[in-house]
């Protein structure tokens, strides 16, 4: 209830609605927090996607190809012969370093899936010196050589 509202001009019979303006400083405040709120919860939401990405992965290497399994709410199975696999990338940022992990990518000639990345494993060396070795012998038992070809333009 107002005090003077003589002062204000206000009788007794209005029905009166205080707004109060927050002030600069605690517009800023809570901008502030907002903002620092928001670069928390992002890279929670972020990681947190990655993080159960890896979990939910899946990796099966039989004498022929290999499969790999990912999503946790969605699965998908990516099957790749051997022979078909043109290069083995590995890559082993300062933080996967420090804590022991690497990611490989597996670029083949198949269909689909022409790029497989294995993320942020333990076992990079042993997978990673695997298939090199299985996709050699996998061509050298078939015969297949490697073909690019290019499109020139004129």
């Amino acid at each position: 209830m107002i005090k003077n509202r003589e002062q204000y001009g206000i009788e007794e019979d209005e029905n009166v609605h205080i707004i109060v303006l927050m002030s600069t400083w605690m517009s800023l405040y809570y901008g502030i927090m907002l903002g620092l709120t928001m670069w928390l919860i992002v890279p929670i939401f972020y990681f947190g996607k990655k993080i159960l990405h890896s979990i939910s992965a899946g990796w099966v290497f039989n004498d022929d190809k290999f499969s790999m399994t990912t999503g946790l709410f969605s699965p998908e199975i990516i099957e790749v012969q051997y022979y078909r696999i043109k290069s083995i990338r590995l890559k082993r940022p300062f933080l996967m370093r420090f804590f022991g992990l690497g990611t490989i990518e597996v670029i083949t000639s198949e269909q689909f899936g022409k790029t497989i990345v294995i993320p942020g494993i333990s076992e990079w060396d042993w997978i990673y010196n695997g298939l090199q070795e299985m996709s050699e012998k996998a061509r050298r038992e078939r015969g297949v050589g490697e073909q690019n070809l290019y499109m020139l333009n004129d």
